[in-house]
């Protein structure tokens, strides 16, 4: 993940415990695939009710930092939003994601750009003295950020190349899967010693950091992400239950028995599980809360999931949008995958390209404002799209436009599910003065520039999404029929 490559507190400083071995606090954990009940009390068979399957996916291992949400804050303030239509299940269900069980029975429909991006900057506060986030880095960055609304803790999971757990995820998860386990780590009370949970009596007492029931008295009851090392669920995920509430997807709602699933019909409050900061009789992995999507509490932050190792989107299957279809052919075989639904406005046409250097390139040079030939040692602007360039180039080299540089050491071939929607997102910033407009670019030359036209967008869109990475061509040098494995920078 290329918001994790950067040696700032509370991002790559994770660990298990007081002592464990320091680690990326973006860690992400597969968890497999299986069916299992809801509604359970452990160990008692006749109480299992509401099936559902869950495909398997990854979880991550920490709760958010606040080191990683104030990159995100960055961004947001800077000018990043999603994208309409991002943050979706997209490797299910034939590109199109969850499957909603509400009375729409739609599919999810991800971000919904025209709403929710507005112009606000992100203040993730309660007024509290348990507030975990402060206004410069401080010594809280590995503390679980709090305070933050749903829509913020989306926006950072698709910000961050993931997507918000369903509630059958994120329960699954916590579960055991068809373990269907008392709490996460098994059937052991959680005590007051800190090494299972982070919790309380309930009351006014909080158990963290002394192990007894002292009074709580604001963040010094909050412990460092992962600090319960004795609480890793089934498939390692940590903090699943105490510490805080997490965002999950869902609406809140009855539950239906459901494959691959999320209640996504609007309704009056979203779900939060894993429970509170200060109570340890509600812990069990079953117990689900419902709020407000525009609260905010000291009690209440988030993790990520993410698509499962290896997987890759489905060719989206909608009908009655305008789609858009590559040309590009493999061993003179059509590929797969190679039409996805693309908001085409009216009078666009869609060229189809057969060449990275003749047909995309120019367009991400006139974006940005660079001009002369179509490759960056001779001044064109580049994109990076993988973990290794972002570990080499640093933190805000993520989707990065350079010139001037030589790649190879700088282009990697190992195809990653970020893509392009923070410099979708840049692009279509009103008045951005530069490609660095996102604030994860960095300072750039880059003369000012207009934004790119809606039928410009639809075109990138086509060109550059998931489904035609198997057909772009590295340059007029090889054949156009020769594939490619991820976007060639080069």
């Amino acid at each position: 993940m290329p918001n994790c490559a950067t040696g700032t507190d509370g991002v790559n400083n994770c660990r298990a415990g007081a002592t464990g071995a320091s680690e990326s606090c973006c860690t992400s954990l597969d968890v497999t695939s299986g069916t299992y009940s809801r509604t359970y009390t452990s160990a008692q068979a006749a109480s299992y009710a509401d099936s559902a399957t869950v495909s398997g996916f990854r979880l991550d291992k920490y709760l958010v930092t606040v080191g990683r949400f104030r990159q995100f804050v960055d961004a947001w303030n800077g000018g990043y939003r999603p994208s309409a239509g991002s943050g979706k299940h997209s490797y299910l269900n034939g590109g199109q994601g969850l499957q909603n069980t509400g009375a729409t029975a739609a599919t999810e429909t991800g971000w919904d750009a025209a709403a929710w991006n507005d112009t606000a900057n992100i203040d993730p506060t309660c007024g509290s003295a348990a507030d975990t986030w402060t206004p410069a880095a401080g010594t809280q960055e590995r503390l679980p950020i709090n305070c933050v609304n749903w829509w913020e803790a989306y926006a950072f999971c698709i910000w961050d190349g993931g997507f918000l757990p369903s509630e059958a995820e994120w329960e699954y998860a916590a579960a055991g899967g068809n373990q269907q386990r008392a709490y996460p780590w098994g059937a052991t009370a959680p005590g007051m010693g800190n090494q299972y949970a982070i919790t309380g009596d309930g009351e006014a007492a909080c158990y963290y950091p002394s192990g007894t029931a002292a009074i709580c008295t604001g963040v010094a009851n909050i412990a460092p992400v992962g600090f319960a090392s004795q609480g890793a669920g089934r498939w390692g995920q940590l903090d699943l239950v105490g510490e805080v509430f997490e965002w999950n997807l869902d609406w809140y709602a009855k539950y239906a028995a459901c494959t691959d699933c999320a209640y996504l019909t609007p309704a009056a409050n979203r779900v939060m599980r894993g429970d509170l900061l200060n109570n340890a009789s509600t812990l069990a992995p079953a117990s689900r809360f419902e709020v407000n999507p525009a609260f905010r509490a000291v009690n209440l932050g988030f993790r990520c999931a993410r698509p499962p190792t290896g997987a890759t989107p489905a060719p989206a299957t909608t009908t009655g949008t305008a789609t858009v279809t590559m040309t590009g052919t493999t061993a003179g075989a059509p590929a797969p995958g190679m039409s996805v639904p693309v908001a085409v406005p009216a009078g666009c046409t869609i060229p189809s390209p057969v060449s990275f250097q003749k047909d995309v390139q120019p367009v991400l040079n006139t974006s940005c404002g660079r001009s002369g030939a179509a490759n960056a040692s001779n001044g064109g602007c580049h994109v990076l799209d993988d973990e290794l360039t972002i570990l080499e180039g640093g933190r805000n080299h993520a989707f990065d436009w350079i010139t001037g540089t030589a790649h190879d050491t700088s282009c990697p071939q190992t195809p990653t599910p970020l893509r392009f929607e923070v410099v979708m997102a840049v692009m279509q910033a009103a008045n951005a003065p530069s490609c660095s407009k996102s604030r994860i670019m960095p300072p750039a030359s880059t003369p000012p520039r207009t934004p790119l036209t809606a039928c410009q967008i639809a075109i990138l869109q086509s060109w550059l999404d998931e489904p035609y990475i198997e057909e772009f061509h590295r340059y007029d040098g090889i054949s156009p029929t020769t594939p490619y494995a991820m976007p060639p920078w080069n």
